[in-house]
């Protein structure tokens, strides 16, 4: 006889480990006589992988399916891009997908092997991780990613909540829907602005979402373009000029989501340049590096000997091959401490992009280094190089 004890949340990241425990009246070391299967399906009852447990002890088996999970999950780019038209909004099937598990005891040599069969139904995985960088912080206030999400209402990013953002930035959320949604239920946003004076107003914005579904996650953009933040300033509080914005996803007067805010910033820069990159709870940010950048052409050359006596004016080195590559070094422009340690996450992302005009451009990280500037703001700035991957240019869709 089997049952599960302990299995991943309904809704977990699939980076993590995620444990799945069965109890069993087999004794341990049962290996040649009867043993428990585990497999793994995704929504479309494909295999993702099975494996065969004999208990260690008696009376328990486990294993760490993470593994598998994680074998369905990658699709870059799941993100809207360019933002253009209303805000977009759309369900991101390649950050969440379900999964289901079928565990049974099984003889070894019978026709017939199975003895007892049960089913876990209904989990879903977000494709993503809690990273070492936040880790202790998180788990001392929180037991699961599950837990985080309900009573924070959060977005998926590790993002401090207030950012600084330029005019012109692209900024994206990613809610999960964790909740049981009502009848119908659609999301739209109310944001809130606040002016250099003090004062402020708020609008919900008319663009809503289709009717939501459970353990689905909504991408909604941001920017202040696409809120038309300053277009409804100077159109509501003429003479005033918008210092910030705060955005939350609502249903009606219920708050869907936690609430982030934005800082204006209106300064102008020599350079700035803007990327986008998968953060380690399943969604994507941005940010502008507002430093000066630099374009160094690097080569490399493969030299050998030759040697052929009977040739006398044959060269004693050969040049077999050049490799170049050009390498931009970017400045980020001074930070505050807790956006500097939230820079972890462009770092140790494996997808990220530069945003040049109406291209997305993937680059590779090959340098980078932190400076803290020692006056009584306690401010950063990065440094890192880079190199275009170039082969993979993502025009944008017309």
């Amino acid at each position: 006889m089997i049952e599960f004890v302990k299995y991943p949340p309904k809704l977990a990241l699939c980076d993590n480990v995620m444990r799945i425990e069965v109890a069993t009246d087999l004794p341990s070391n049962t290996e040649g006589g009867v043993s428990i299967e585990v497999t793994i399906f995704d929504a479309a009852d494909q295999i993702l992988g099975a494996d065969v447990l004999y208990p260690i002890l008696p009376g328990s088996a486990s294993m760490d399916m993470s593994e598998y999970i994680r074998s369905m999950m990658f699709t870059p780019r799941q993100f809207t891009f360019p933002e253009q038209g209303n805000i977009p909004w759309n369900p991101k099937t390649g950050l969440i997908k379900e999964y289901k598990i079928k565990c049974q005891e099984i003889y070894a040599d019978a026709p017939s092997p199975l003895l007892t069969t049960i089913w876990l139904y209904y989990h879903y995985a977000v494709r993503g991780k809690i990273p070492n960088w936040i880790k202790s912080e998180f788990y001392s206030k929180w037991t699961s990613f599950s837990q985080w999400l309900v009573n924070e209402k959060a977005f998926l990013t590790f993002s401090p909540k207030t950012l600084v953002t330029t005019p012109t930035q692209m900024q994206k959320l990613f809610l999960p829907i964790w909740w049981v949604p009502e009848n119908n239920e659609k999301l739209n946003l109310k944001v809130k602005v606040g002016f250099t004076d003090g004062t402020s107003g708020s609008f919900t914005t008319g663009q809503q979402t289709g009717n939501i579904t459970q353990n689905t996650i909504i991408e909604f953009g941001v920017s202040a373009p696409l809120l038309s933040i300053l277009f409804w300033t100077e159109t509501n509080h003429p003479g005033k000029t918008a210092a910030y914005y705060t955005v939350t996803a609502m249903f009606g007067e219920i708050e869907r989501s936690e609430t982030r805010t934005y800082l204006l910033d209106y300064d102008d820069h020599l350079s700035d340049h803007q990327f986008i990159f998968a953060n380690s709870p399943g969604g994507y940010d941005t940010f502008v590096a507002t430093g000066i950048r630099e374009l160094n052409s690097d080569f490399k050359f493969v030299n050998v000997s030759q040697q052929n006596p009977d040739v006398s004016p044959l060269a004693d080195r050969k040049q077999l091959s050049v490799e170049s590559s050009d390498v931009l070094v970017c400045r980020t422009g001074f930070m505050d401490a807790p956006m500097a340690e939230y820079m972890a996450e462009f770092f140790e992302s494996s997808e990220r992009y530069e945003v040049v005009g109406s291209r997305l451009i993937p680059i590779v990280l090959r340098d980078a280094k932190m400076t803290r500037k020692t006056d009584d703001e306690n401010m950063f700035f990065i440094q890192f190089e880079y190199e275009h991957a170039l082969t993979q240019i993502i025009e944008a869709e017309q």
